[in-house]
C-alpha cells in the first residue's frame, strides 16, 4: 500500500503534485510543515498505518479520471488554436496581394494629379487677383455710398436723438472730406455735413440746458460737443447754465413745503400773538410742532438733495475738463480760468441756498438750539464729498454762512423779544384801562401790574441773551465772525430798548426826533412783527395810568435796567470757553433817548390832563348865564370838581413816580390879597405871566407835572373868560372861585410855583373885570 501511494505520488506531474498533496492533506487533515521531516519512511509508514486505504484508492481513481478529463480538454483547445492560426495566415496572404495591386493604382493616380496641379494653381492665382480687385472696388463703392448718404444719416440720427452715432459718422468721414474738399462733389457733401453738424451742436446745447437732464447725460452731451469742435468756454458755460437750472429746481423742492403750508401770520406773529394769553392753546402747540418738523425737513432736504447734486455737478465739470485735456493734443489749457468759472458757480449757488436758509430762519423764528443742530447737520453732510472737491472755498463759504446765520438768528431772537416787549406793554394798557374803569384800588393794583410787566420785559431780554450763547459758540472758532456777532448783539440790545422808545412815541402819535448811529437797521425798520406791534400800540386809546407806567418803566430802564442787561451780556461774552473780550458799556445815547421818550410821554400826559381840566372849565363857563347870576355865597361845584381832579392827578403822579409832595404852610394869606397891590406891580406881574409859555419842558416829577396841568387849565379859563360878559354878581362869583383856587393850590404845588399860578388867577379875574358892566368886587379880608 505504501508502495502504491509512493508510486502514485511519483507518477503525478510536478505541476499537479502540489495540488495532490493539498487534497491529501485536506482529506487526512495533515498540517503543512515548513521543514521536511527527518524520517520520511517512518512517517510514511505511520501514515499508511493510520490512513483508511480503500477510501484513498477511491479518491485516487477520481483524481485519475479528472486528470484524463483535463488532458482531453487541453488537446481540444490546442487543435482549435491551430485551425485559427491557419485561417489567419490565409487571410493575411490574400490581403497582401490585394494591397499591392491597390498601391500601384494609387501611385499612378497621384502622379496624374501632380501633372494637373500646376496649371490649376496658375489659373486660380489669376482668378484670386481679379476677385481681390473686385472686392476693393466694392469696398470703395460702399465707402462712397456712405459718404453720399452721410447728410441723410446725420439727419436721421438728429431726428432720433442718436447723437453719438452721428458724431462717430462725422469722425469717420470728416477727415476724408476735408482732404478732398477740392472735389466739387465732396465739397457739396462737406457743406451739408457742416450744416448738419451745426444742427447737432444746437440740439446738444439745447439738451445740455434742460434741467431735467441728469449730470451723466450732461457730461456725455458736453463731451460730444467738444468732439464736434465746439469752443470749450461755450461748452463749460452751457453745462453750468443747465446745471444751474437743475439746482434751482432742487432748491425749489427743498423749500416747497413752506409754499404748500404758508404761515398763518408772517414773521412769527402766530407765536407772538399767543404771548398775549396766559396759556398756550393746543392748536398753537400743534402748529409749532408742525412748523419745527417742516423746518428740520427743509435742512434735511438741502443736505440730502441739494448737496449731492451740487457735488455731482462739480464732478461732472471736472470730468468734462479731463476729457478736454485728454483730447487737446498738446494745446494750451487755461486751468486757472476753468477753476475760476467753477468756483464762481459753486459760490453763487451755495450763497443762494444760504440766503434761502437765512430767510427761512428770519421768517420762522426757530429755537437757537434747533438751528445750531441743523447747521451742524448741514456741515457734516458737506464735509465728506463737497469739502474734498473745493476745500478752501467751502471752508470760507461755510464760515461766512455760519456768521450770517448766527447774525440773522440773533436779530430774529431780539426781534421776537422786542415784539414781546410791545405785546406786554399793550397788555398793560388793557389792564390799566380796566383798573380805571373799576375804580377799586387803582393805584395799588396798577403798581403791581407795572412791576410784573417790568419783570416780564427783563425776562424777555435775558432769555434772548441766553439764546445767543449757542450762536456765539457756533462761530467761536473764527475770531472775525465772533467779533461781528458780538457787535451785532450789542446793536440788537440797543434795538430792543429802542423798541420801547418807539412804542412810547407811537403811543402819543409822534415820530422819534433822533437817529441811530450804527450800520445794522433796527428790526422795526422793515415790515416785521415789531412794526405790526408798533401799529397796534399806535392805535391804543389814551390812558393816563398807562402813560405814567411808561414813564416809570422808562426811568427804570434809564437808571438801572439797561446797565443790568449789559452786565449780563458782558458776562456771556466773557465766558472763558469762548473768547475773552473787554466788556462794553451801553452807549450813552441809549439812556438819553430812553429818557427823552419818558419825558415825551410825561409831556403828553400833562397836556391831556390839562386839556381834561380845561374842558371842565369850558363847560362850566359856556353853559352859565353870567348876567343873571345871583349873589355868590360859596364857590361853584365845578371848582371843587376841578380841585378833586387835580388832587387825583397829584396822587397818581406821586404813587407812580415815587415822588411825595410837601405841604406849603402860610401861602394862602400871602396870595389872597395880591390883587390889592399897586397898579404898576400888577402890570409887571401880568406882563410876566403873559410871556411865560403854557408848558414847555416837563420834568418827570409830581410837582412840575401838576403845575403844568394847572397852568394849562388856568390859561384856558382865562381865554374862556374873554368870550363872556359878566354882571356884578357874576364877577364876584369868579372872584370867589379864584380865591378858593388860590387857597387850595398852595397845598398841592410848591410855593414858588403857587405864586406863578396865582398870577394866572389874577389874569383870569382881570379878564372878567374888563368884561363886567357893573364893576364891583368883593372885599376880601386877609
Amino acid at each position: 500500500m505504501a508502495g502504491e501511494t509512493e508510486s502514485l505520488l511519483n507518477v503525478a506531474p510536478d505541476g499537479k503534485r502540489q495540488r495532490v498533496r493539498t487534497l491529501l492533506n485536506a482529506y487526512y487533515r495533515i498540517e503543512t510543515c515548513q521543514q521536511e521531516p527527518s524520517d520520511v519512511n517512518g512517517e510514511l509508514n505511520d501514515l499508511i498505518a493510520s490512513v483508511h486505504f480503500p477510501g484513498l484508492l477511491e479518491k485516487q481513481q477520481e483524481l485519475a479520471a479528472e486528470v484524463r478529463k483535463l488532458e482531453g480538454g487541453v488537446q481540444t483547445q490546442v487543435v482549435d488554436n491551430y485551425m485559427t492560426v491557419l485561417q489567419a495566415v490565409n487571410v493575411t496572404n490574400h490581403m497582401k496581394s490585394s494591397l499591392d495591386h491597390g498601391l500601384v493604382g494609387l501611385k499612378n493616380n497621384i502622379e496624374e494629379l501632380n501633372s494637373h496641379q500646376c496649371p490649376a494653381v496658375d489659373e486660380l492665382s489669376d482668378l484670386g487677383q481679379q476677385i481681390e480687385i473686385l472686392l476693393k472696388q466694392q469696398h470703395m463703392c460702399k465707402k462712397l455710398q456712405v459718404l453720399f448718404d452721410l447728410p441723410t444719416t446725420l439727419q436721421r440720427c438728429l431726428d432720433s436723438g442718436k447723437f453719438a452715432e452721428a458724431i462717430q459718422a462725422c469722425h469717420c468721414c470728416g477727415p476724408f472730406l476735408q482732404k478732398h474738399k477740392n472735389n466739387p462733389t465732396f465739397s457739396n457733401i462737406l457743406e451739408d455735413v457742416d450744416k448738419q453738424s451745426g444742427r447737432i451742436r444746437s440740439a446738444l446745447g439745447s439738451h445740455l440746458m434742460l434741467p431735467e437732464s441728469t449730470v451723466e447725460q450732461a457730461v456725455k452731451n458736453s463731451e460730444m460737443l467738444l468732439d464736434l469742435g465746439e469752443d470749450w468756454h461755450v461748452v463749460a458755460t452751457t453745462y453750468l447754465k443747465g446745471r444751474a437750472a437743475m439746482l434751482q429746481q432742487s432748491q425749489d423742492r427743498c423749500f416747497m413745503m413752506f409754499v404748500e403750508f404758508p404761515e398763518v401770520v408772517v414773521n412769527g406773529q402766530n407765536r407772538i400773538a399767543g404771548a398775549e394769553s396766559l396759556q398756550v392753546s393746543p392748536d398753537q402747540v400743534e402748529f409749532e410742532f408742525a412748523e419745527s418738523k417742516r423746518f428740520r425737513a427743509a435742512w434735511k432736504s438741502v443736505s440730502e438733495l441739494f448737496v449731492p447734486q451740487l457735488c455731482s455737478v462739480i464732478e461732472g465739470f471736472q470730468q468734462v475738463r479731463h476729457f478736454r485735456r485728454a483730447s487737446s493734443d498738446g494745446e494750451a489749457i487755461t486751468s486757472t480760468i476753468d477753476e475760476t468759472i467753477l468756483l464762481d458757480f459753486v459760490k453763487l449757488h451755495v450763497r443762494r441756498v444760504c440766503d434761502l436758509l437765512s430767510e427761512l430762519v428770519a421768517n420762522r423764528h426757530p429755537p437757537t438750539q434747533e438751528l445750531v443742530s441743523c447747521i451742524h447737520f448741514l456741515r457734516d453732510s458737506m464735509k465728506p464729498r463737497l469739502h474734498a472737491l473745493v476745500p478752501e472755498l467751502l471752508t470760507a463759504l461755510f464760515t461766512d454762512f455760519m456768521s450770517q446765520m448766527a447774525r440773522c438768528a440773533m436779530k430774529t431772537v431780539f426781534q421776537e423779544a422786542a415784539a414781546h416787549l410791545i405785546v406786554d406793554l399793550c397788555c398793560l394798557h388793557d389792564k390799566c384801562k380796566h383798573l380805571e374803569e373799576s375804580k377799586d384800588c387803582v393805584l395799588d393794583q396798577g403798581m403791581e401790574e407795572i412791576a410784573r410787566t417790568e419783570q416780564s420785559v427783563l425776562m424777555h431780554v435775558v432769555e434772548a441773551l441766553n439764546d445767543c450763547e449757542p450762536l456765539l459758540r457756533l462761530v467761536s472758532s473764527d475770531l472775525t465772525s465772533w467779533q461781528q456777532l458780538t457787535q451785532e448783539m450789542h446793536e440788537q440790545l440797543i434795538a430792543f430798548f429802542s423798541a420801547f422808545v418807539h412804542t412810547c412815541h407811537a403811543y402819543i402819535g409822534q415820530e422819534p426826533l433822533f437817529a441811530w448811529n450804527f450800520a445794522t437797521p433796527l428790526p422795526f425798520a422793515d415790515g416785521g412783527s415789531v412794526s405790526m406791534q408798533l401799529s397796534k400800540a399806535a392805535s391804543l386809546d389814551w390812558n393816563g395810568l398807562f402813560g405814567l407806567a411808561l414813564v416809570r418803566i422808562g426811568r427804570h430802564f434809564q437808571v438801572k435796567t439797561i446797565d443790568k442787561v449789559w452786565t449780563v451780556a458782558n458776562m456771556i461774552l466773557d465766558d472763558g470757553e469762548i473768547i475773552d473780550c473787554s466788556p462794553k458799556p451801553p452807549p450813552p445815547c441809549l439812556k438819553e433817548n430812553t429818557g427823552v421818550a419818558a419825558k415825551a410821554i410825561m409831556k403828553h400826559y400833562v397836556m391831556m390832563s390839562g386839556q381834561h381840566v380845561a374842558h371842565v372849565f369850558r363847560n362850566s363857563v359856556q353853559n352859565r348865564n353870567w348876567m343873571t347870576t345871583q349873589e355868590p355865597h360859596n364857590p361853584r361845584q365845578v371848582v371843587a370838581r376841578v380841585v378833586e381832579e387835580v388832587q387825583a392827578f397829584s396822587e397818581q403822579l406821586s404813587r407812580i413816580l415815587g415822588d411825595t409832595r410837601k405841604l406849603n404852610v402860610g401861602h394862602q394869606s400871602q396870595r389872597l390879597t395880591r390883587y390889592r397891590d399897586g397898579e404898576k406891580m400888577e402890570q409887571l406881574e401880568q406882563l410876566f405871566v403873559k410871556r411865560q409859555p403854557v408848558f414847555d419842558h416837563v420834568p418827570c416829577n409830581r410837582n412840575a407835572a401838576v403845575v403844568s396841568i394847572v397852568h394849562i387849565a388856568f390859561k384856558a379859563l382865562n381865554e374862556y373868560m374873554r368870550d363872556e360878559t359878566f354882571s356884578k354878581f357874576g364877577l364876584q362869583q369868579v372872584q370867589m372861585d379864584c380865591a378858593f383856587l388860590r387857597k387850595v393850590i398852595g397845598d398841592i404845588v410848591a410855593t414858588e410855583d403857587a405864586s406863578m399860578l396865582c398870577y394866572l388867577l389874577d389874569e383870569v379875574l382881570s379878564s372878567a373885570s374888563q368884561r363886567c358892566n357893573d364893576l364891583q368886587t368883593m372885599h376880601v379880608q386877609s
